[in-house]
């Protein structure tokens, strides 16, 4: 099932996991960021003007364009599928929420819905050990074993975030090779961060759609990892406030002199990012234990 925001919607919409699984319709603005004590309270709510944002469990898709119909991905010609990578552990074994992302991945492309497969991500730039491969690499060997073919496997190893993930994908391959339509998988409370780092990146110059792996877990950790989710997007924007959508130049250059994952003396160090990380949770979720 898909995600669709109808036409003549005008802004690009946020949409975050309610109690009321397994669907949920809402709208979730700067606002609500800064209004709602608690956020993970239903936001289903009725909406005028033909703008509903339907969202429907366990198979979500976004389109990037705000003004088109995202149409189910089996009806979709994707020119690769993008696989944002979610940790991999010090011996090479993937985490779940990985494995999850990948076997989605494998399923859309045993459909014929894309040729290639490009798995990113070396890992987070917030840990501290090292592991014996990267999450690409471990990705590629994992849909390997599932039955996809080594050479429609291609890998980006440079990235350590999201928007890197998103920006090394675009130089590195959608750039290069030209491709017009690409599928981003990711796991399901994932899809809205995703979404928006491919936009800011993309521009107008590519088609994108993002889609969701159900990923396992409790409901209070759902609501741990989408907060996560929230308070991390915040804080990068307000560094890239300034920054115009497609802007890559502009992206990179912020990536290499503010960003600890990939400035060598970067303006803010791991430690900085994370007090502003904890310092925003705050602010936006007075109510919450921070995460």
């Amino acid at each position: 099932m898909t995600w669709v925001q109808s036409e003549g919607a005008k802004q690009w919409t946020d949409v975050v996991p309610t109690r009321r699984y397994p669907s949920f319709r809402g709208r979730w603005s700067d606002d609500d960021r800064r209004s709602l004590a608690d956020p993970f309270l239903s936001v289903e709510r009725a909406m005028d003007d033909g703008k509903t944002s339907m969202l429907r469990w366990p198979s979500m898709t976004v389109s990037a364009a705000p003004d088109k119909v995202s149409r189910a991905t089996s009806r979709h010609t994707y020119d690769a599928i993008l696989v944002f990578g979610a940790g991999i552990n010090q011996d090479g074994e993937l985490t779940l929420d990985s494995r999850v992302r990948v076997d989605l991945a494998v399923a859309r492309w045993k459909a014929h819905v894309a040729p290639m497969i490009v798995f990113c991500g070396k890992w987070s730039f917030s840990r501290s050990d090292v592991p014996i491969k990267t999450e690409a690499d471990g990705m590629a060997d994992y849909a390997v074993s599932l039955g996809v073919d080594r050479a429609n496997t291609l890998t980006e190893q440079r990235s350590t975030d999201t928007l890197g993930n998103a920006y090394f994908a675009f130089k590195d391959f959608i750039e290069r090779q030209g491709w017009k339509h690409v599928l981003v998988i990711v796991a399901d409370y994932h899809i809205s961060r995703t979404a928006h780092y491919c936009r800011k990146v993309f521009g107008a110059r590519r088609d994108f759609s993002v889609e969701g792996a159900m990923y396992p877990c409790a409901p209070n950790e759902r609501e741990r990892l989408q907060r996560r989710q929230i308070v991390s997007q915040a804080v990068l924007d307000d560094w890239l406030k300034d920054i115009s959508e497609g802007d890559d130049a502009s992206i990179w250059n912020l990536m290499n002199t503010i960003h600890p994952g990939y400035a060598t003396h970067p303006k803010y160090s791991l430690a900085d990012t994370q007090k502003m990380i904890l310092e925003k949770e705050r602010a936006l979720f007075p109510n919450s234990t921070p995460s």
